[in-house]
């Protein structure tokens, strides 16, 4: 097996990209030689371009399956969220969750795209990731409210809440913004901006989760109260369906 490197200056008024380009296509145009072929010589070709054509054709083949991602993420969150008790069951509230973390997506992109960060093939990641996070602290702040008393108002409950889960949500927001932070240094224009994107949606999901998501929560103690289905918030359960937990 032989290497052959090959570091291409800037000729003239060419970039070095462009001069780069120009010698991969003939340098391919050259390897395909008939001769060469019927030698049966292997060989393989690798530049930065040939980099980012490959990362836009795995972004182009991964792009479809975000839909059906977001689809088991949803089924998986929402259902593990119930339980044989309707009045305690978080299934709409788990599905907020998801809620909340698109729109931390969203705002991110807006940021971006307002502040004139371009849009690059390796921030197709970002949702997964920011869901992925998001969710993840769906699941803290639901944990902690379930041991909060069921008999204290829903404002008390909410305040219990965010003192057993809050920091917790709060250090690993920030310890990620921090990480991803960092990688804004980065030389490389592609993991800068990549850093960028994903740490402003954490960002945007945390002031979500302390904001949103806690006014869902509250809603959700005041169905408790009242006695309503987790589902079908509009039924009121029967007495032989109130039990304590």
């Amino acid at each position: 097996m032989i290497h052959l490197i090959y570091l291409v200056p800037g000729v003239d008024n060419l970039s070095a990209e462009d001069v780069g380009q120009e010698l991969e296509d003939a340098l391919v145009k050259r390897l395909n030689d008939s001769d060469l072929v019927e030698a049966n010589l292997q060989f393989s070709v690798f530049s930065l371009r040939i980099l980012s054509r490959e990362i836009r054709k795995n972004t182009s083949y991964t792009f479809p399956y975000i839909s059906i991602t977001i689809v088991l993420l949803v089924t998986f969150t929402v259902g593990s969220c119930m339980t044989a008790d309707w009045l305690t069951s978080k299934p709409i509230e788990a599905f907020m969750g998801v809620i909340s973390s698109g729109l931390a997506i969203i705002a991110a992109a807006g940021l971006m795209s307002y502040c004139g960060v371009p849009y690059i093939s390796q921030v197709t990641v970002m949702p997964f990731l920011a869901l992925a996070i998001g969710v993840d602290d769906a699941y803290v702040m639901l944990g902690a409210w379930q041991e909060t008393d069921r008999d204290d108002p829903p404002e008390k409950r909410l305040s219990a809440t965010l003192r057993e889960a809050g920091s917790a949500i709060t250090v690993t927001s920030f310890t990620d913004v921090l990480s991803f932070t960092i990688g804004v240094f980065s030389t490389t224009p592609s993991s800068s901006i990549f850093c960028k994107y994903v740490a402003a949606a954490i960002l945007f999901d945390y002031a979500f989760q302390i904001t949103f998501f806690a006014g869902i929560m509250v809603l959700g103690g005041r169905r408790e109260q009242s006695g309503k289905h987790a589902l079908y918030i509009w039924r009121s359960l029967e007495a032989k369906q109130l039990r304590k937990v």
